[in-house]
C-alpha cells in the first residue's frame, strides 16, 4: 500500500502511569517482555504495506530511540523513505525547550518533512494505542466515502477522560465533535486520523499562521463551527477490542 504514509506522535506525557513514564514516553512502556507499546502501531502500518513512517519525538525519548533503532524490525530501514525519527530540532528557540501544545504545533515543527512525503494520504496516530487495526480497510473506506478526514473511533460506552467524542449519522458522517466532555456520548475517537497529504500541509500552515496548535479543537471542532465543507467519516473497520496505555493500563474499549 504505497499510497499511505504514517506519522506517529510520541511526545505526550501520561501522568496516570507515574513511575512507568518518568524516564520514557508512553509509547516506549514495555509490553509482554521484549516489546514496547509503540510496536502495535508500527506493526499495523508495516502489515498494511506502509514503508514510510515519521515518529514525532519530544521529552524523554531516548528509550524509544534505543528500541526503534533504524526500523529494521518492521522492514523500514531504507535509503529512501523508511522510518524517520523527528526530534524537536526545527525551532530550538521554542520546540527544543517546551513540550508541544498539540499535534498541529508538533507538525509545524517538522513542516519540511511533510513536504517530502511521497504518498497521497497520511495516517496520524498516537504511540500509546494497543490495537490490531486493518489500515488498508480504513484507507479503502476513506476513499470510498469521499470525506476530507476519516476518524477511526469506537462505539464503546465507557467514559475516558479528556477524550474526543463524535455524533455520527446513519451515513457514517460526523455531525458533532466534542472535546473532553464530562460524560460519554456517541463514538469515542481513537486519535487515529486519515487525510490527504495536501490537506494536512494546508491545515498545518493555517494553524501556524494563527498560532493554533490542537488538531481536535482547532481542526475538527473549528471546521464544523465555521460551517466548513470538510466532511468527517467515522471509520468502521475495527477489531473487537483495543486498549490505550495512558491514564491506566486497563483503559479498554470495544467496538
Amino acid at each position: 500500500m504505497n499510497g499511505l504514509h504514517g506519522i506517529i506522535f510520541a511526545y505526550e506525557k501520561a501522568p496516570g502511569l507515574r513511575e512507568l513514564t518518568e524516564a520514557r514516553m508512553p509509547g516506549s512502556v514495555p509490553f509482554g517482555g521484549r516489546y514496547r507499546v509503540v510496536d502495535f502501531m508500527l506493526s499495523n502500518m508495516a502489515g498494511a504495506g506502509i514503508t514510510d513512517v515519521g515518529v514525532v519525538l519530544h521529552g524523554n525519548y531516548q528509550s524509544l530511540l534505543d528500541h526503534i533503532g533504524s526500523g529494521k524490525t518492521w522492514d523500514m530501514a531504507r535509503k529512501n523513505g523508511g522510518l524517520k525519527l523527528l526530534p524537536p530540532f526545527a525551532d530550538a528557540r521554542k520546540f527544543g525547550v517546551e513540550e508541544f501544545r498539540g499535534k498541529m504545533e508538533a507538525l509545524s515543527g517538522v513542516r519540511s518533512y511533510l513536504h517530502e512525503i511521497r504518498q497521497k494520504y497520511v495516517v496520524l496516530s498516537d504511540s500509546d494505542l494497543i490495537i490490531n487495526l486493518p489500515l488498508q480497510k480504513v484507507l479503502d473506506a476513506h476513499i470510498e466515502s469521499g470525506a476530507d478526514i476519516t476518524c477511526v473511533c469506537t462505539e464503546s460506552g465507557q467514559f475516558v477522560e479528556n477524550a474526543t467524542y463524535f455524533t455520527v449519522n446513519e451515513a457514517g458522517r460526523i455531525t458533532e465533535t466534542r472535546c473532553a466532555p464530562h460524560k460519554a456520548s456517541g463514538c469515542r475517537s481513537l486519535e487515529i486520523y486519515l487525510l490527504s497529504r495536501d490537506l494536512l500541509i494546508s491545515l498545518v500552515d493555517e494553524c501556524a499562521a494563527q498560532d493554533k496548535y490542537s488538531f481536535r479543537s482547532d481542526v475538527l471542532c473549528a471546521r464544523w463551527a465555521t460551517s466548513s465543507t470538510c466532511a468527517l467519516s467515522c471509520g468502521t473497520a475495527l477489531p473487537r477490542s483495543c486498549a490505550r496505555c495512558r491514564n491506566t493500563m486497563s483503559a479498554a474499549c470495544s467496538s
